[in-house]
């Protein structure tokens, strides 16, 4: 079914009239398409995954109205590789950009490449300075605002407003438009200006946690394990204000940009709201999100509103990323541009046109359990570490760590365990052999496929632009 009539047929089981403006067919013949990526958001910190603050009111219209996915994972833990999949859908062993300075080859399509072909008007406003054209991130886009970075970090979110207001404004009303958004506030050092610090606490957030501070720096960059004992309760909830501050405060710039551009506009929209990965607050006494594979850093949101959807829906199937691009192909009836690992969400999803996007890596092999995803983050002098996802199991390898220790091996059911607290790789060995084997098998045959390589480019990713972010020391 097209998705005009899908929107039709949906506001008349619901009962509501066509003609109001809520339901009323957009002036495009497509869809618009419109990809959000807050930047270091887990999912447990938002109020419609169960967290007890209200952290995301600004998020509320979208969420009534989409698909949540409880189990969204990204296949990385830090923004260079996990975004280079969400918007290629394949996993970072074929894609290879794992290191800051590379950049996604040119022989890998991107969801924005598909869609200007088809006509779509694109534009992407990225304030992650490793989300950039000079990073290669502009492939397929007719506008790409991303910033540079520098001493002083990102750009404030409430930047986003007014250029996206600019540039939808003058867009060709007749043709539908993709818009890729990706906000900082919840990345370190989770920037907030002083008037919003007290909305969601009714005060500011507690000041005992200093980001890129000798404790966070000794612990995470230098190996001073030790110093894991000065961190304070105080600092640790200082650090949790902080960080659910500005979630709160990301989540209302956005909402209100989304209310700028209209409530027509929305429901005749498909929009994607997640995140490249999300942030460790001590829960395994560390910081930050490179360094964990664990789900605080790997589990993220993600909403899907379909066009002229109207009513909430929960999945709680195991998903990926890698689903956002072969997701937002289906529902535009848009055959697959190549061999992508990623599927059409669950819920979310019509029979397929054109290539059978089932036949993805994960499931022509499946093994025993279901659904696979991988875990792939390497940073040689601190973390290096792979991990197989099979249904309810978690596997983790870590090669190295930030601590200097290295060579870790867990496993989880996720659940009967979900905050991962009870490593079973000594009670089950037999099927710790069977995950490593599997997961080196998947890794072997993705590398060994004949892809395009990346491309050591990336210039403008300084190190004094990656210090000022936190990625180096």
């Amino acid at each position: 079914m097209h998705l005009r009539a899908l929107a039709i047929s949906l506001c008349q089981v619901l009962g509501l009239a066509f003609a109001s403006s809520a339901c009323a067919p957009n002036s495009a013949t497509e869809p618009n398409v419109i990809l959000i990526v807050i930047d270091t958001l887990r999912a447990d910190r938002l109020q419609q995954y169960g967290y007890e603050l209200p952290t995301a009111p600004g998020l509320e219209w979208v969420a009534a109205r989409s698909t949540r996915y409880e189990n969204a994972f990204a296949p990385s833990t830090w923004t260079v590789p996990s975004t280079a999949s969400l918007l290629s859908g394949v996993w970072p062993a074929k894609h290879g950009v794992h290191d800051r300075k590379l950049k996604l080859a040119e022989g890998f399509p991107t969801v924005a490449e598909v869609l200007r072909d088809r006509g779509w008007q694109t534009a992407a406003f990225s304030h992650n300075a490793h989300i950039s054209p000079g990073a290669g991130y502009d492939q397929g886009f007719d506008v790409f605002s991303g910033h540079q970075g520098g001493p002083v970090g990102y750009l404030d979110v409430s930047k986003l407003l007014p250029e996206v207001r600019a540039w939808h404004d003058n867009l060709d009303p007749r043709r539908p438009f993709f818009l890729y958004l990706q906000a900082m506030n919840c990345h370190g050092p989770y920037r907030v200006p002083r008037p919003d610090r007290s909305e969601l606490l009714g005060r500011e957030p507690d000041t005992s946690y200093q980001y890129r501070g000798p404790l966070h720096d000794g612990i995470m960059w230098q190996q001073k394990t030790h110093l894991r004992d000065k961190v304070s309760g105080s600092m640790q909830r200082s650090l949790t204000e902080k960080y659910d501050t500005a979630v709160r405060y990301t989540t209302n710039q956005l909402g209100e940009l989304l209310a700028q551009l209209g409530e027509e506009v929305l429901e005749n929209s498909l929009i994607v709201i997640t995140a490249d990965h999300g942030e460790e607050l001590f829960d395994r006494e560390g910081f930050g999100h490179v360094h964990s594979m664990f789900n605080e850093v790997l589990r993220v949101p993600l909403f899907v509103h379909l066009p002229g959807q109207r009513a909430a829906g929960q999945a709680d199937a195991v998903v990926s990323l890698l689903d956002v691009f072969p997701t937002i192909l289906n529902e535009l009836g848009i055959p697959s541009p190549g061999d992508l690992h990623g599927q059409p969400l669950p819920a979310a999803s019509k029979p397929s046109v054109g290539e059978d996007f089932s036949k993805h890596r994960s499931d022509a092999e499946p093994g025993a359990g279901g659904r696979e995803l991988l875990i792939d983050v390497r940073w040689p002098n601190y973390v290096v570490g792979r991990g197989l996802i099979r249904g309810n199991m978690k596997f983790l390898f870590l090669g190295v760590d930030y601590d200097g220790s290295g060579s870790k091996t867990f496993l989880f059911d996720l659940d009967q365990d979900p905050g991962e607290q009870h490593n079973l790789a000594q009670e089950r060995p037999d099927q710790v052999k069977d995950m490593r084997r599997r997961m080196r098998t998947l890794i072997d045959e993705l590398e060994a496929e004949s892809a395009p390589a990346p491309t050591r480019e990336g210039g403008d990713l300084t190190d004094e632009t990656l210090r000022a972010l936190g990625y180096i020391e």
